[in-house]
This record gives C-alpha cells, sequence and structure tokens, in this order.
C-alpha cells in the first residue's frame, strides 16, 4: 500500500488495535500481580472460579469446624474436673466409713460421721445439677427425659410399680447402677441369656401384673417402649397394638436397617402371665431382638425383665430405654459440628452422675455394720465415676484426633486451591516485562505511523 493514502492511515489503525490488545492484557497481568490471584473474576477462568470456590466453602467450614472441636475439648476437660472433685470426696466417704466400721466410736461419733457423709453426698448432687458449660448443663439431667416419678425408685428397686405410665414416652437413659441381681433370679422363668446364671447385670423389670385388676388392654394399646443398645445402635421397639396391625397373629415383626420392631397384639387381654409370655416369645423367637447386649425374660406372674447381658462396666451399661415410635432423645448428648458438612461431626454423651446413679444415696454409717456394708456401694461408686471419667477421657482423644485430621484436610485443601486461584508470580513477571517493551514499541510504531501522512505534503511542494 502506498503512502499516498491520506483518507485512512491503516498502519496507524493497526498499531493503535496492536496497542490496545496490549493494554488490556497488561491491565489483567497488573491485577494479577497486584491481587496475588489468577483468577479475580469470573471471566478469568469460568470453571476454576467454581472449583475454587467449592474449596473456599470447605476449607472455611473445616476452620469452623476446627474451633468447634476445640470447644468439644474444653467441654470435656469441664466434665472431668467436676468429677475429679466427685471422686476426691468417695475417696473421703471411703476413708470415712472406715472409720466409723470400727467398734470404738460411739454413737455420736456415728451421728457426725454421717452428718458428713451426708454433706458429701449432697455436694455431689449440688456439682452434678449446677456444673456448666457456656451455659449449658455438663451433666445430664435424668429427671428431663423420665416420664417416672422418681427415677431413683426404678434404679432402687429395679422395678416398675404398679401400672407402667406409658402417657408419656417412657425414657430412661443412661447408666444403669449394678443391680446384684442376676439372670437367675426368676426362678420359675427362663433366662434370655443362657450360659451366664449367676451375674449380676444391668437390668430393670416391667411389671404387667396389674394388667386386668388396675387398667386394661386399652391403657396399652398404641403406646410403646423402645430399648436401644448403645454399642451397637440397634434400636428395639415393642409396640402394644389390635389384631389389625398383627393380621391376626399374636405379634408380628418388622425392621428396616438398626431398628427393630415387634408389634404385639393386646386387644381382649387381661392376664398378665400371658402378655409377658407371649412378649417373651416373640422377643426369643426374633432372632434380630436377641442378638445384641439387650437380652429378656420373664416370670409366670406378668412380670418382664429387660438386662444388659455384659458382666462388666455396670457405670456405662449398653442399655438404655428411648423414645417411643423411633427417635432417641438428644438431651444425654452434644453434637460437635467438626466439619463443613451435615454428617461431619461426632456426638459427646453427657455423663451421667449423681449420688443416686452411682448408688450412694442410701450410705448409712450410723452402726459399725452399716459402715462395713456401705464400703462396697462407695467402692462400687468410684469405679462408675472412673469409668464415665475414662468415656470422657476418650471422647477427648477422639475430639483430638478429629482436629488432627481437620488440620490435615484443610491444608490440603487450600494447597489444591492455591494452585487453581493464586497467581504464578514468576510467569507474569515475565508477561509484565514483555507488555511493557511491547507498550513502548507500539507507542513509538504508532508516533511513526502519524508522520506517514506528512510525506503528501512534500509531493505539494
Amino acid at each position: 500500500m502506498g503512502i499516498t493514502v491520506v483518507a485512512n492511515n491503516i498502519m496507524a489503525m493497526y498499531t493503535s488495535r496492536q496497542l490496545n490488545i496490549n493494554a488490556v492484557s497488561k491491565q489483567k497481568t497488573t491485577e494479577k500481580l497486584s491481587s496475588g490471584y489468577r483468577i479475580n473474576r469470573s471471566a478469568d477462568d469460568a470453571a476454576g472460579l467454581s472449583i475454587s470456590e467449592k474449596m473456599r466453602k470447605q476449607i472455611r467450614g473445616l476452620s469452623r469446624g476446627e474451633q468447634n472441636s476445640q470447644d468439644g475439648i474444653s467441654y470435656c476437660q469441664v466434665a472431668d474436673g467436676a468429677m475429679s472433685e466427685i471422686q476426691s470426696m468417695l475417696h473421703r466417704m471411703n476413708e470415712l466409713c472406715v472409720q466409723a466400721a470400727n467398734g470404738t466410736n460411739s454413737q455420736e461419733d456415728h451421728n457426725s460421721i454421717q452428718s458428713e457423709i451426708n454433706q458429701l453426698k449432697l455436694e455431689i448432687d449440688r456439682i452434678s445439677d449446677t456444673t456448666t458449660f457456656n451455659d449449658m448443663p455438663v451433666f445430664h439431667d435424668m429427671e428431663e427425659t423420665s416420664s417416672i416419678s422418681s427415677l431413683s425408685n426404678v434404679l432402687d428397686s429395679n422395678h416398675l410399680k404398679g401400672k407402667p405410665d406409658f402417657s408419656e414416652p417412657l425414657i430412661i437413659t443412661g447408666p444403669m447402677r449394678k443391680t446384684g441381681k442376676s439372670a437367675d433370679v426368676v426362678t420359675e422363668g427362663q433366662p434370655g441369656y443362657a450360659g451366664r446364671v449367676g451375674y449380676p447385670y444391668s437390668s430393670i423389670m416391667m411389671d404387667f401384673s396389674k394388667l386386668g385388676s388396675e387398667y386394661t388392654d386399652g391403657d396399652l394399646m398404641g403406646k410403646s417402649l423402645s430399648v436401644m443398645d448403645s454399642e451397637s445402635g440397634k434400636q428395639y421397639d415393642i409396640i402394644f397394638s389390635d389384631a389389625s396391625a398383627t393380621g391376626g397373629r399374636s405379634y408380628i415383626y418388622s425392621g428396616v436397617g438398626d431398628k427393630h420392631i415387634l408389634t404385639i397384639n393386646v386387644k381382649g387381654q387381661d392376664n398378665p402371665s400371658v402378655l409377658a409370655q407371649t412378649m417373651f416369645n416373640a422377643i426369643n423367637n426374633t432372632s434380630a431382638f436377641t442378638d445384641g447386649h439387650i437380652q429378656y425374660t420373664r416370670d409366670y406372674y406378668g412380670k418382664l425383665w429387660v438386662y444388659d447381658n455384659k458382666t462388666t462396666n455396670f457405670g456405662n451399661s449398653s442399655m438404655r430405654f428411648v423414645s417411643p415410635a423411633g427417635s432417641s432423645p438428644d438431651k444425654d448428648k452434644i453434637w460437635i459440628q467438626s466439619g463443613d458438612t451435615a454428617e461431619n461431626g461426632l456426638y459427646i454423651k453427657k455423663p451421667y452422675l449423681n449420688s443416686s446413679i452411682i448408688g450412694i444415696d442410701g450410705v448409712d454409717v450410723t452402726s459399725p455394720d452399716n459402715a462395713k456394708n456401705s464400703l462396697a456401694a462407695i467402692s462400687s461408686a468410684i469405679d462408675i465415676v472412673s469409668g464415665i471419667r475414662g468415656e470422657i477421657g476418650a471422647q477427648q482423644n477422639r475430639i483430638e484426633h478429629t482436629i488432627s485430621v481437620t488440620a490435615t484436610t484443610k491444608e490440603n485443601l487450600e494447597a489444591s486451591e492455591s494452585k487453581i486461584r493464586d497467581t504464578d508470580m514468576a510467569t507474569e513477571i515475565v508477561k509484565n516485562q514483555k507488555q511493557s517493551v511491547i507498550e513502548q514499541a507500539g507507542q513509538s510504531m504508532l508516533s511513526q505511523a502519524n508522520q506517514m501522512p506528512q510525506g503528501i505534503l512534500n509531493l505539494l511542494q
């Protein structure tokens, strides 16, 4: 193209376009160098931005979860500190029992020792009732979840007296006290777990002997009893209904996953022995109901025993009663959200602890014989508290491992997100230097291109 064209300076236009392209490119490079990010807007890398934002969500969730886990550790430490003091008081009570068992004490001495023991029991209950973490009770309130007027009566006598109260969900949570009872205490019954006769079990008895006299089948209809094996997580529901729900049979089994349901036909039932026998047969003929630690036995007078067949660790029995109709109460545990998704977390079990649960509410040292008998109760209570502290310590260790895993995962995610989103400074600096050179050259060429039409003036001279 000749230089005689003056209407359109094509060389200048081309140079200007290249300068603009280089300016836009340099602007992006400057943004990356100044921000440290390769992706500053979705247009930079739409797919990379989407992946990066997902990772950022996960990273921030894990960071918050790590702090939540630290709060969980603090909760465990508060609980353990309170139980440490309770254990110190139990050792003092043991010392006082040993003192009271000595025959050289006068009755006034026994009364004085009893007075101190009573105060120690009150203090143990006070610690259980008032210890809090972030204004939340540290120890599980048994009364909140029990429809029974006095839970201690159940634990003391192992017996639901009279008419079973199913008007509210029957919930008995937490460790059952070592009862001293054995699977063979029902001399006319059949142990639900053979080969372990003579061992004491954590257990509870339901008495249906008043059926037909103090209440009828209508009082049971539609009500249910649920037991959970805390070790396996399996739940066993017994629902009282009529023939329409069982297809005319005496019972029917249904279950999904770890939840097992027996529906018992109680329509027209007014014989306590027959009801207990029907329940016992239904349970023992259903293998899903007897494959865990929860076992059953009955007598011929309408009593049904539900017990834990483990013979150790009575302070943390695997047996607990939960809300009928399915869901177990959450008041006995705390959820620690340790990650960014709903299922990424763990439960901390609230300790169950007061003078009744650990079996010292009846400690009596008003005589040497009573004091000697109380030594076993104090020893058992110390073992129970030790077991509960051990579980709290194990939970704390688990949370510490959770924190370690969370921190490692977060670190790896941050490294991955950095590779996607962060600027490669060396590469961008090289680009910036190249773009600066092109910019300077382009400006020079544009100046020369703009001077080209001036040559036309020479032809007019």
